[in-house]
């Protein structure tokens, strides 16, 4: 693979699925922490595709933004 071809994958903190980090879909809980979209929409995320901007932040309960920092 080319270093132009290489992209910056990761994990959403929820649910453990593999996501493009650099895709602004998901929701970044931090500089080290990603949501992916689907994740963020079931708590409450609201993300305009035009924009390309969460219009309503999701919000987590404890027993998830706890494995946020773990």
């Amino acid at each position: 693979m080319r270093e132009d071809e290489a992209t910056d994958l990761g994990q959403c903190a929820v649910c453990g699925r593999e996501i493009d980090l650099e895709d602004p879909i998901h929701y970044a809980v931090s500089i080290t922490t990603v949501v992916c979209h689907e994740c963020a929409r079931r708590h409450g995320g609201q993300f305009d595709p035009e924009s390309e901007k969460w219009l309503r932040m999701p919000t987590f309960p404890s027993s998830v933004t706890k494995r946020f920092v773990d």
